[in-house]
């Protein structure tokens, strides 16, 4: 499990230290706080070795077009915008301290060979010239693993694995705000789970929101793979058929089933759910979340939800639920964050105390 991060030069974030992550963590605040980048920082940690993680935080942003240069490639994720800073993310997890920095340097040299090598010939090398974003992660003793993502000038992008040590990935899924469900991705998590008898669990969470649900199936159609559902009609239809909430809320519980011992991080967990179905909803990410082992860490706008989780809790006869709620609060471009444990957040809301 994440138990805490520190958090330097990433986005609007200076600098940001949380001492204890729950293993279901609940992030809140106001707009342009730092939630989102909270997030995708954490995500960062575990994602590191994908080459186009930074891409991908632009996509979810709404960012569509991103011209192969690092002004607009990297340095949306350093704060103010600045490549000469260094990002640092320092975390401990499972009680061993991990460390991610990431910084840029720009016209980097190196020689690459050219062509095949004829025999007892001379290598052939050309001189290559690349703004490189470079990635070292590192553990109490030692550099574990250490990556660069080249941006060659001539237009080239690759990533080059300079050291690494055997590690087993930890499982993990991200979940924008603006995130639409894919379809070939839950259809192969549920074969997964269909492979190891854990449909059920599924089916359980599904039902709480949709009783008449009898069973879901992955079906192959065309040239995609799409999730269909059996509702007790004449014939079975495309759970996307059932409304945006519904299908994310489905993607989320396939995630959480194949992210045992794993994270699963949700932005705007609320999206699309009507308030009276947010009770239930969290009552079966948190049965999820403990069936799987799975940290969850969300993040909410919505008193609505932050009210549901307080009653989901109590009726989930939960005496020490391992629960937080962590408010991000931005002074002077500060971030700052007010953590809430279960009691704590419970008395704030029947004191009608605004905490979101």
């Amino acid at each position: 499990m994440l138990d805490s991060i520190l958090i330097k030069n990433f986005k609007g974030i200076k600098q940001l230290k949380l001492d204890k992550l729950s293993k279901l963590t609940i992030i809140g605040g106001k707009n342009n706080c730092g939630k989102s980048s909270l997030m995708e920082a954490m995500s960062m940690l575990f994602k590191r070795m994908d080459p186009n993680i930074v891409i991908q935080h632009s996509i979810s942003r709404g960012v569509n077009v991103i011209p192969t240069e690092p002004e607009f490639m990297w340095a949306p994720v350093f704060n103010d915008f600045d490549l000469t800073k260094k990002i640092e993310i320092n975390s401990k997890f499972k009680g061993k301290t991990k460390k991610l920095e990431i910084e840029v340097q720009k016209n980097v040299k190196r020689n690459i060979p050219v062509g095949p090598l004829p025999f007892n010939s001379i290598q052939n090398t050309s001189v290559s010239i690349a703004d490189v974003l470079y990635l070292k992660f590192s553990d109490e003793k030692s550099v574990s693993e250490k990556s660069g993502i080249y941006l060659e000038q001539n237009g080239g992008f690759s990533l080059n694995v300079e050291h690494t040590s055997p590690y087993k990935p930890i499982p993990t899924a991200y979940f924008s705000s603006r995130q639409i469900s894919n379809q070939n991705e839950d259809s192969e998590r549920l074969g997964r789970i269909d492979i190891n008898n854990n449909v059920n669990d599924v089916l359980d969470v599904m039902r709480s929101i949709v009783p008449e649900i009898s069973s879901i199936t992955a079906i192959r159609v065309s040239n995609a793979s799409m999730i269909y559902v059996d509702l007790g009609k004449e014939k079975k239809f495309p759970v996307s058929y059932m409304g945006d909430g519904i299908s994310r809320l489905l993607s989320i519980v396939l995630a959480i089933a194949t992210c045992r011992s794993g994270i699963v991080f949700i932005d705007e967990i609320e999206n699309g759910l009507h308030y009276s179905v947010i009770k239930d909803v969290w009552k079966g990410v948190v049965n999820a979340s403990n069936k799987f082992d799975c940290q969850i860490v969300a993040t909410t706008h919505s008193h609505e939800f932050l009210t549901s989780a307080c009653e989901a809790m109590k009726e989930l006869d939960a005496n020490e639920p391992d629960f937080s709620y962590i408010r991000l609060v931005k002074k002077d471009d500060e971030v700052f964050g007010k953590a809430f444990d279960y009691t704590m957040l419970d008395y704030a809301i029947v004191s009608e105390m605004e905490i979101r």
